[in-house]
């Protein structure tokens, strides 16, 4: 038997969950006791600092190790608080507080075609590099992809209907069949088509030749005054530099603008396991997303392996549905086979996160949530809302796929009440829109991307308090029953920390525990960093 504590803060920002558990077993075979379970909040002050942070407010680097160094702190006082009077722990696993993540995918990079075919800001989930070359810009590395892959999707992104020569990048532009008419530069005014990019077959990026002039790329009705430099033929004054041409020079080169490639996301969570572990004496594991991003994952979601141990099923298939700040899922197909293999999961969407805004919006910051989802209950969510903030570009890209308040804060649902004017929406109507907004993300993303429907569904994290959704929830699913986590015998409030106590347990024994099919990562890897306290001089 080990004991662990796990600690976790999600999107919410509404507290820091703290679970001490009795682990035994190793990998399929663990079992887990809860001795205890606890919320701890956040001081007002803290909070506050840490959403400011999460909607994008600056801070100087010594601002942000203040910051970093509370939340640790706060984090140390929670795992001292849940132990009180228990038999001692012997590890902590804490996930932190998120306060930034970046999905996977080079989204809106910068891709240079064939000299003379324009540049395209590709959406793209994945790229596939097959050749590259480096450029040193200051202390920058830029990546040239000279030939890749390209995994696309669909996007509805408003495009200009007026682009000038050398002013800008569009994002229309197909790589396989353009035509003269389809450049962005094809006539005198630089006129280029409006029309929606649709990447969703792969794309081959063609290798740039060195050899090629710009006189070659250049319409014949392009006129001079609407070349950045030079004349109708092309010609460039002998002092031009590479770096000031819209498109590098006749090389190819890319201009030190533009931003470098980059196939890795990015998730920061505050709250150094190096403080907890020196405040509380007892060894702690923090930072668990990075060993999967490194490995070309998401980062996200790290608990369908947890999932798989505590709440297979030998008779259903299940759905194991978290709803934070961000909604989650753990698809289990039933436990029999090569089962595990068929474990899948990804974000669904916004869980808590916009509810709990716009309840702060509409009281003014007296409350910030809805008990029970009571005040939703009264209103009458607006289905054509609905149906045109599910047309969302993320709920339609396929897994792996994960996110956060960086696309669902307070922006967004600043355009939602934008969105609502024409509706004439009282405060109960938005809210009771809001909640249908979540539990149709869930259900279709069901539908669109399991290989079945599940039999059925567990509910867990706080939205799973939200009588209000969870009864919507069970309209939209039909037949399919909708259960909590606690109906068979895994408690919904603290499933998260004890997944982390469980990440840690694994990650002391040396045994991965992402799922690469979940992830998108290129193999299955051991999380987390591990912090001993001074007294024991070590640290890895």
């Amino acid at each position: 038997m080990t004991r662990v504590i796990g600690l976790m803060s999600g999107t919410s920002v509404d507290g820091i969950d703290a679970a001490l558990v009795e682990i035994s077993g190793s990998d399929l075979d663990l079992k887990i006791e809860l001795l205890a379970g606890a919320t701890y909040g956040y001081p007002t002050e803290l909070r506050e600092k840490i959403l400011a942070v999460c909607t994008g407010t600056p801070l100087s680097m010594a601002e942000l190790a203040a910051l970093d160094d509370a939340i640790a702190f706060q984090f140390a006082q929670a795992a001292l608080a849940i132990g009180t009077g228990l038999p001692p722990a012997e590890l902590i696993g804490s996930h932190g507080q998120t306060v930034y993540h970046r999905p996977l995918g080079v989204k809106g990079v910068r891709v240079a075609w064939p000299f003379g075919q324009g540049f395209s800001e590709l959406k793209v989930d994945r790229l596939n590099v097959e050749s590259s070359s480096e450029l040193k810009v200051g202390r920058l590395n830029v990546v040239r992809v000279r030939a890749a892959e390209a995994e696309g999707h669909a996007t509805r992104t408003a495009l200009p209907k007026a682009w000038p020569f050398g002013q800008g990048f569009p994002d229309n532009l197909q790589p396989d069949n353009l035509q003269a008419g389809n450049l962005p530069f094809s006539n005198a005014k630089g006129e280029q088509p409006a029309t929606e990019t649709n990447l969703g077959q792969k794309a081959t990026l063609r290798e740039q030749p060195d050899n090629l002039q710009p006189a070659n790329l250049q319409p014949a009705n392009l006129q001079p005054a609407n070349l950045p430099y030079g004349n109708a033929k092309g010609e460039q004054p002998a002092n031009l530099q590479p770096t000031n041409l819209p498109y590098g020079n006749a090389k190819g080169e890319q201009p030190a603008n533009l931003q470098p490639v980059t196939t890795l996301g990015y998730s920061l969570q505050l709250g150094r396991g190096e403080v907890i572990a020196e405040i509380t004496g007892i060894k702690t594991i923090s930072n668990f997303r990075v060993a999967d991003i490194a490995a070309g994952g998401e980062g996200a979601p790290l608990v369908p392996k947890i999932d798989a141990c505590l709440l297979r099923s030998s008779t259903h298939n299940r759905c194991i549905q978290n709803i934070g700040g961000i909604g989650n899922v753990t698809y289990l197909p039933v436990s029999e086979g090569n089962w595990l293999e068929q474990v899948y999961g990804w974000d669904t969407g916004p869980g808590n996160a916009l509810l709990d805004l716009a309840v702060e919006y509409f009281t003014n910051g007296r409350k910030t949530y809805d008990y029970n989802g009571e005040w939703a209950a009264s209103g009458t969510p607006c289905e054509a809302l609905v149906e045109q903030w599910l047309a969302q570009e993320f709920f339609n890209i396929p897994p792996p796929k994960s996110t956060g308040r960086e696309l669902y804060g307070i922006d967004y649902l600043k355009q939602c009440l934008v969105e609502s004017e024409a509706y004439n929406l009282a405060p109960a109507d938005f809210l009771a829109t809001l909640t249908e907004l979540t539990v149709a993300s869930i259900v279709e993303s069901y539908r669109n991307f399991l290989p079945q429907m599940p039999d059925q569904v567990l509910l867990c994290g706080g939205g799973a308090s939200n009588l209000y959704l969870k009864q919507r929830l069970q309209i939209r699913l039909d037949s399919v029953p909708v259960l909590t986590t606690d109906q068979v015998g895994l408690s919904r409030d603290f499933k998260e920390a004890i997944a982390f106590a469980v990440l840690a347990h694994w990650r002391n024994l040396g045994i991965p525990g992402n799922l690469p099919q979940v992830t998108g990562a290129s193999e299955a890897v051991c999380l987390g960093n591990l912090y001993s306290p001074r007294s024991q001089h070590h640290s890895s």
